[in-house]
């Protein structure tokens, strides 16, 4: 009794915190591409047009249509019953994200109750990934309420999977794969929820048993085999068409083509580092970053990318023990989830925090893991109880005070782009948006200016790009 009423409370607890952190987003209004998706989309107004969410891509139903390669019919179902649920207002979607934030968090902390059957370490792992700053983006950006939805109903889909792996009663197997029909016609990322399914099956339900894992091979099945559906379907209504960046594509330049399949990999390498550091150091956050490609292992920040990563990569494989399969499985989660985000498959846009949403289920694991293995070990002199009590306060403050005034950040276009180009002076998006505000409020010398400095960037990051592609002809 006394357990179920600490985890309920613990739900309640971090739930509301959740609210109190994004509080200040309510009062926001709509920025960036809320305004096309929501704010002036004809699309949403009438019912006749929900056929077409799931008949057509995404950003052909918006106010400027273009192909873009994306199918996320629930993400604009979403779109279309606050729509009329608020009048349109932006209140009503950003308390939207704002909930569907902390109802995310109280079902990562029921995961790792599952995972970890410690309730403290799963408070503190669903608490950091409440308050981590790079959160922001998803939660106040309304656009992005499709990162929310899909993690949502990810976290649904294990949640009754693993009911079934305990009962195996056919009604929770038959939830789970509604949900994760739900995930993936929220967002395409959500394709690697299967990859992360046999992740819980072999480090948790089966635990390294082979003849367990092969018994609910049949049951694993269903789920790639609604995957192969949902890409047939895909592939039907939008044809093979991806979002790929390209050097002219000026709508993003986040990540340029590379040179050959070493350069590609080792471009892919510095991507994922760069997760990784914003997963433990989220202070200079940016709604634009630009990576040149690598061109040899020796290029600026290649080789301490490709030693990160293949670390991380050896950790999982040597980590797969008992006492030390934490480890092992955050980093298989964190890097299974932003493979398909990583660029190693062109995508558009490679390079945004929101991208991190679902994969820092993994880092929260293994940071909630490593400060309660600290713990032990220091909690045995006052003196170190007393330090990791204060580095713990610390870390949590810094958290909390970074995504509070984050998400002031997201409070009006001028406030976001300005920010940008102050994590990132020669950032194209930026300079672009900004020359747009400016000129849709007839502040023509100051639109002027900003195109000007666009342009400049934008050259200049194509000449950087073809030095190296002269480096590698000379080669």
């Amino acid at each position: 009794m006394t357990k179920t009423f600490t985890r309920k409370s613990a739900c309640l607890v971090l739930f509301f915190i959740s609210f109190l952190l994004y509080a200040n987003t309510l009062s926001q209004g709509f920025v960036w591409d809320d305004h096309y998706l929501i704010e002036e989309n004809p699309h949403l107004q009438s019912p006749r047009e929900i056929a077409h969410f799931f008949t057509k891509d995404f950003w052909q139903n918006s106010s400027v249509p273009f192909n873009s390669g994306f199918y996320r019919p629930l993400t604009l179902l979403s779109f279309f019953v606050n729509h009329h649920l608020w009048q349109g207002q932006p209140f009503g979607f950003h308390l939207f994200n704002v909930l569907l934030h902390g109802i995310n968090g109280v079902f990562v902390f029921l995961l790792f109750v599952r995972l970890s059957k410690e309730t403290r370490l799963s408070f503190l792992g669903a608490l950091i990934f409440l308050i981590h700053p790079v959160q922001t983006e998803a939660v106040a950006y309304i656009a992005d309420v499709n990162d929310l939805l899909a993690t949502c109903f990810l976290l649904f889909t294990f949640h009754y999977y693993l009911n079934y792996a305990k009962s195996s009663r056919v009604r929770d197997i038959v939830w789970s794969l509604i949900f994760f029909v739900l995930s993936l016609l929220s967002k395409e990322s959500a394709m690697a929820g299967w990859g992360l399914l046999l992740l819980l099956e072999w480090f948790f339900i089966s635990k390294f048993n082979k003849k367990d894992f092969t018994r609910r091979i049949p049951a694993l099945g269903l789920y790639f085999l609604l995957l192969l559906v949902y890409i047939a379907v895909r592939i039907l209504i939008l044809g093979k068409m991806n979002a790929v960046t390209t050097l002219e594509n000026v709508r993003y330049v986040s990540v340029l083509p590379s040179f050959g399949l070493w350069s590609h990999l080792l471009t892919t390498a510095k991507i994922i580092s760069l997760y990784l550091k914003l997963c433990f150091f989220p202070w200079d956050l940016s709604i634009s970053y630009v990576v040149l490609p690598a061109v040899t292992l020796f290029s600026p920040y290649a080789f301490a990318a490709a030693v990160a990563v293949l670390s991380s990569l050896a950790l999982i494989f040597l980590c797969t023990k008992e006492n030390v399969r934490w480890l092992s499985f955050s980093l298989a989660w964190f890097f299974l989830s932003i493979l398909p985000l990583s660029n190693l498959i062109p995508i558009s846009n490679t390079i945004a925090e929101r991208f991190l949403y679902l994969p820092l289920i993994g880092y929260a694991f293994f940071l909630s893991n490593a400060v309660v293995l600290l713990e032990k070990k220091l909690k045995e002199t006052r003196a170190g109880f007393v330090l990791f009590s204060v580095i713990l306060l610390t870390l949590i403050f810094a958290f909390s005070w970074k995504t509070t005034s984050r998400n002031f950040v997201w409070g009006s276009d001028f406030t976001l782009f300005k920010s940008a180009l102050g994590a990132a002076p020669c950032a194209p998006i930026a300079h672009k948006n900004l020359s747009v505000y400016y000129f849709q409020r007839q502040r023509l010398r100051e639109g002027l200016e900003e195109d000007e400095k666009y342009r400049a960037c934008l050259s200049l990051i194509q000449d950087e790009y073809r030095i190296l592609r002269s480096m590698v002809k000379n080669d």
